[in-house]
């Protein structure tokens, strides 16, 4: 998922903009941060060469 397009969060204390998919966007860009984002599909690939089915 590139988060490049997504828009940015701003945390507030007053309860305005609320997001119901706020957590949804900061894993993704958690994921995106650390490498998951393509390493996972890397680690299924293997897991699929193997036949294993499981990462």
């Amino acid at each position: 998922m590139n988060t490049a397009t997504a828009p940015r969060l701003s945390v507030t204390a007053d309860g305005k903009g609320f997001i119901a998919h706020a957590g949804s966007l900061l894993l993704a860009d958690l994921a995106e941060a650390t490498g998951l984002e393509t390493a996972f599909p890397e680690a299924r690939a293997v897991s699929a060469a193997e036949g294993t089915g499981t990462i």
